[in-house]
């Protein structure tokens, strides 16, 4: 993902996040030519190993996960490459395989630390196709240590990257961010999980992958052909299906079919490399075809939804939010989307990247089957070329050279092209407006400690799409009380000594359910607090007030409120930073409701920075001293200098200003702003 990531930093008018997207399709793809590699070295003919990679790529679950950033079609490559390196080590006695083979698997691993359950099988059929030297001479101890070593070195560095990583983001080499002792885990019943993937209406594979149906079929003339690569994928295929059908979650959330059995996609598409000759067998493969098809035209989230108001559940407890559907095959998510698109509502149901609210694309997918048709040709030409000799054919051969040269450098423009039309999406903000607006200011004035923190669980798109700054972003659902994870997380931030930026949408200020702005708004010091038409940004001071102001002061009658203690963060600050306050306040009376403000002057107003916040003076108990955390941002526009700090209180329903020393205000300091 971070290669795609990289990309679409230096290619003009695309969303980051739709560009990334594109590293699953590349992943796909590729894991279709290497299967289209394999099944030629298993002898069979050319259309055939196109057959069965253009099979894999429209009949399987591999194209709807194709367009998702899910982990699984990284696992499905990993799962092919380690099958390629066993086949190529059955001819060629390099280490390098050995390496690939250890490779594959440790990146295998890394998508999922399930898949370490399968490196035994791997292994065993490693170390029998390694004592099986290609030549007529055994294979010495030295040469098989080598391999072993080339083999194992990428494990090793897998496995300590893995525990390096967990130690870094979860405090504990063993801690994978799972919530094992809340019940989370492979505790689920077992016959349950096996009946869901792969029978059952809501996650069945059946329903989801018919194709998965002939290649059971297939798998016997497959076994009778090569025995060793049918055991292998049918111990890794039965080993993955009860290992998933034991975890707690075994249908994968908000996915569509049983996610965790994409990975399989490959080894159950070369089961059917046998029965490819017999027409009925097509049968099947189109209707798995049309099945991803549906899957691909319409949002199937929206279907979920809709199962949970039919089947009700818990959204705010994950351990009973279960899977709804299981017995119903009319409610299952195959006829689901066709309800879908039987309403017609295609601005809200369809999911094709080119089908905008505002817009309809329409050259993009014109232009797409324009390349399909190419490359079409391209490989019946290529098949008839190899097909007849040079001498009697030189205009075609040369042709269809010149075919796999043009077609690349038309499929790249017509990409880039079609990532600027996706980029103008709504559903991924809007120039000048809401979040994107908020975004275009932090990149302004963002700074090397800050963080971005956000409770906006149905907008992370946006940040992604158009977010190319430093700042580590932190994203949280609506939450109360705080999980553990995400209060150690507001500690880091907060021990980072800069600016916290707080991004909300669709919450009340204060909200109940918002832990996240409550744990700030106690520990951190807010000083910013602005709308964006549906979005807020607060900025929040983390750095501690370590400097003391001698200075005292009292607002006499009516409010008989003395300020008795001042301490600040610095003296000297840059713009766009937070300056920090904590005000100490005993009073000897009854207080009612103020608003307390705080100001940065120049030598002659406006103010360049202000703070005002209503706090709860009429609750303070008389002769107990009240702390008030204060947070003055500087605007990144501000000219550096000096400027006057000032703090004073005022009667909200009438805006007058209680005097104090004669004034309506009590200068603090001078603060000297440093330029950038």
């Amino acid at each position: 993902f971070f290669p795609a990531r990289w990309l679409a930093r230096y290619l003009p008018g695309v969303g980051l996040l739709q560009t990334t997207f594109l590293a699953n399709a590349l992943i796909t793809i590729a894991t279709a030519l290497l299967l289209a590699a394999i099944v030629r070295r298993l002898g069979y003919s050319q259309p055939t190993s196109v057959a069965l990679a253009l099979i894999f790529g429209l009949a399987t679950l591999a194209w709807p996960y194709a367009t998702h950033l899910f982990g699984e079609p990284l696992s499905a490559l990993s799962l092919t490459i380690a099958l390629w390196a066993l086949i190529a080590l059955q001819t060629e006695s390099t280490r390098r395989w050995s390496a690939v083979l250890g490779i594959a698997l440790g990146v295998a691993v890394a998508t999922s630390a399930a898949y370490a359950l399968l490196t035994p099988f791997f292994m065993l059929s490693w170390f029998v196709t390694i004592a099986r030297s290609p030549t007529s001479k055994p294979r010495s101890l030295t040469a098989t240590a080598r391999h072993l070593l080339a083999l194992a070195i990428p494990l090793i560095l897998v496995a300590a990257f893995l525990l390096w990583y967990n130690w870094m983001r979860f405090g504990s080499i063993l801690d994978t961010g799972y919530h094992f002792d809340s019940g989370e885990g492979f505790n689920g019943p077992l016959l349950a999980g096996l009946y869901g993937l792969l029978l059952s209406p809501y996650r069945g594979i059946l329903y989801h992958q018919p194709l998965t149906l002939l290649a059971l079929i297939g798998f016997i003339p497959f076994w009778r052909r090569h025995r060793p690569i049918a055991l292998l994928t049918a111990a890794v295929a039965v080993t993955l299906i009860l290992i998933f059908s034991k975890w707690w979650i075994w249908w994968g959330g908000f996915a569509w079919g049983p996610r965790f059995l994409v990975p399989l996609a490959p080894y159950v598409t070369l089961w059917t490399a046998p029965l490819l000759r017999r027409w009925w067998a097509w049968l099947v493969i189109a209707l798995s075809a049309g099945v991803q098809i549906l899957a691909v035209s319409a949002n199937y989230v929206l279907w979920e939804i809709q199962l949970r108001t039919l089947y009700p559940t818990d959204w705010n407890d994950p351990l009973r939010f279960g899977a709804p559907a299981t017995d119903n095959p009319l409610h299952s998510p195959v006829f689901g989307q066709l309800y879908l698109l039987a309403r017609g509502q295609w601005n809200a149901i369809l999911d094709f990247a080119w089908w905008q609210p505002e817009h309809v694309f329409w050259w993009i997918p014109v232009a797409g089957l324009g390349l399909i048709v190419t490359a079409a040709m391209g490989l019946a030409l290529n098949y008839r070329r190899e097909k007849t000799p040079v001498s009697s054919t030189p205009l075609r051969h040369r042709a269809s050279r010149v075919g796999y040269g043009v077609l690349p450098l038309i499929l790249i423009p017509f990409t880039l092209f079609a990532l600027q039309a996706y980029a103008q999406d709504s559903h991924y903000g809007q120039a000048g407006r809401g979040y994107q607006t908020i975004l275009t200011e932090l990149e302004s004035s963002q700074g090397s400690k800050d963080t971005l923190v956000t409770v906006a669980p149905y907008h992370y798109q946006i940040p992604m799409n158009f977010y190319d700054g430093p700042l580590p972003i932190l994203g949280f659902a609506a939450q109360q009380p705080l999980r553990s994870e995400t209060e150690n997380l507001l500690k880091w931030a907060t021990a980072r000594d800069g600016t916290i930026f707080l991004v909300t949408a669709g919450l009340p200020p204060a909200a109940p359910n918002n832990g996240v702005e409550l744990w700030l708004n106690e520990r951190a010091y807010r000083a910013d607090d602005r709308w964006f038409d549906d979005f807020r940004l607060l900025h929040y001071g983390t750095s501690l007030p370590i400097h003391t102001l001698s200075i005292t002061a009292t607002w006499n009658d009516p409010l008989r409120l003395s300020l008795t203690d001042v301490r600040i963060s610095t003296l000297q600050i840059r713009p766009g930073q937070v300056l920090n306050l904590e005000l100490v306040w005993r009073h000897t009376g009854k207080l009612p409701p103020l608003h307390l403000f705080a100001q940065l002057l120049p030598a002659t107003p406006p103010p360049v920075a202000q703070y005002d916040s209503a706090f709860p003076t009429n609750d303070w108990p008389a002769h107990e001293a009240q702390t008030t955390r204060v947070g003055l941002w500087i605007p990144p526009d501000t000219p550096p200098g000096d400027y006057t700090l000032i703090i004073g209180w005022y009667e909200p329903t009438t805006d007058r200003r209680f005097p104090v020393h004669e004034q309506d205000f009590l200068p603090l300091t001078t603060i000297h702003l440093i330029a950038n």
